[in-house]
């Protein structure tokens, strides 16, 4: 019998239950299971040879999916994220922090000794840093556009380029448009349009393309929505795919500035919106982690 793939999905997020129907298909027993677990009172233990995640032991899974990566955020969020509604704010922060250490522990564990997609430990600090994986791109070949992170300008001041969170997305973390001071990823400004692809295993399973960078921009403060690409763009996906893989990326998704030549990347995110994505492809992303997940599995 095939070792079982468990999917490790974030609660609300419909995403672990439209992976786990696409496993249907496949040999492999799957379980769904959730992320924040220790946060609301379920079981996750350690044991010698064995991570136990809500009665399911990670050791003995042919892969796991992780919806996003965690890290092991030093400052307790605010009071009113706290699920248990008994503690005082003492409390919560020791508990918050207790748990959280246990998810991310635990996940790390496990990716010792089992494949986890995405690989917990390069894709948290790739996620949390967006500006480390358009470093480690540069190093390895990959052309990326002029950056920098300063501190944000006004949003009224002309020219200053596009604008991003310097941390990006995490389970605990949603990327939006620093406030002036803090601190942020600068994109030189540029004309012309960009592809954000999705990239599993490799293979580009979907895009939105952006008629400009300002358009792209707001995307990423939630404000804006781009159109699918309803034909491909064989070399700007072949540059998402490659970066991806030079990063040893699972999954990715990958923004292509398209409107200057030569294409260069201009960010690669390790913890996606995959939920939102999976609505926009109509949920050809559940299916193509399902494959991606089992070829994992059978290795």
């Amino acid at each position: 019998m095939e070792k079982p793939i468990v999917l490790i999905g974030i609660p609300g997020s419909s995403l672990a239950d439209e992976v786990a129907a696409s496993l249907e298909r496949t040999a492999f027993p799957y379980y769904t299971r959730s992320l924040d677990a220790p946060l609301a009172g379920g079981p996750v233990t350690f044991a010698p040879g064995s991570v136990i995640w809500e009665g399911v032991d990670l050791l003995d899974a042919g892969a796991i999916f992780v919806e996003r990566p965690v890290f092991p955020w030093p400052q307790a969020r605010p009071p009113a994220e706290r699920s248990h509604t008994d503690f005082t704010n003492e409390q919560w922060i020791v508990f918050q922090r207790e748990a959280s250490s246990l998810i991310v522990s635990a996940i790390l564990a496990a990716a010792d000794v089992r494949p986890v997609v995405n690989p917990p430990a390069a894709a948290a600090h790739l996620a949390i840093s967006p500006s480390i994986a358009l470093d480690r791109l540069a190093i390895e070949g990959i052309p990326v556009h002029p950056w920098s992170l300063e501190p944000a300008p006004p949003r009224d001041r002309s020219g200053a380029g596009f604008v991003l969170d310097a941390c990006g997305r995490d389970r605990w973390h949603t990327p939006e448009r620093p406030r002036t001071g803090e601190p942020s990823l600068v994109l030189e400004a540029f004309a012309g349009e960009v592809v954000t692809f999705i990239v599993v295993g490799g293979m580009s399973v979907g895009a939105l393309r952006y008629d400009s960078g300002g358009l792209w921009a707001k995307w990423h403060e939630a404000e804006g929505i781009g159109g699918e690409v309803p034909e491909p763009v064989p070399e700007a996906a072949d540059l998402a795919s490659r970066a991806a893989a030079a990063l040893k990326l699972d999954y990715a998704a990958v923004s292509i500035c398209t409107g200057t030549s030569p294409l260069s990347v201009l960010l690669c995110e390790a913890g996606p919106d995959l939920a939102a994505w999976n609505g926009i492809l109509g949920g050809r992303l559940a299916h193509a982690l399902a494959d991606h997940l089992a070829s994992v599995a059978s290795k």
